[in-house]
């Protein structure tokens, strides 16, 4: 049997108010290890800091992100990339559906 988790169930907020930094420069290293211990000892649990969603995209899927260019495109075969052109296609294929006007509302009006 398989349980669901919620995705709120799946991550833990912290009140910015507790920390005793600014940045993560500020931060005193640990002398403890923290989070699951065998994920730890076998190298599988990591702590990143990073500045930016393009870094932190990055480290999670060891892809580069891509920035845009000066055409509006991303580099190839970057994430950034992938997903503008998932965007992209999945426009087009809204394209080919009908406007169906909104319930109670007759065609034209907004």
């Amino acid at each position: 049997m398989v349980n669901e988790l919620p995705p709120e169930s799946l991550r833990k907020e912290c009140d910015a108010s507790v920390m005793r930094c600014k940045t993560t420069q500020e931060l005193v290293p640990l002398r403890e290890i923290i989070g699951q211990e065998r994920a730890v000892r076998a190298g599988r649990f990591h702590i990143y800091s990073v500045k930016t969603i393009d870094e932190g995209i990055e480290v999670l899927t060891g892809i580069k992100a891509g920035e845009r260019q000066q055409d509006g495109t991303f580099e190839s075969e970057t994430v950034n990339y992938r997903v503008d052109k998932q965007l992209k296609d999945m426009a087009e294929k809204l394209k080919e559906f009908p406007l169906i006007p909104a319930e109670g509302k007759k065609k034209g009006e907004s």
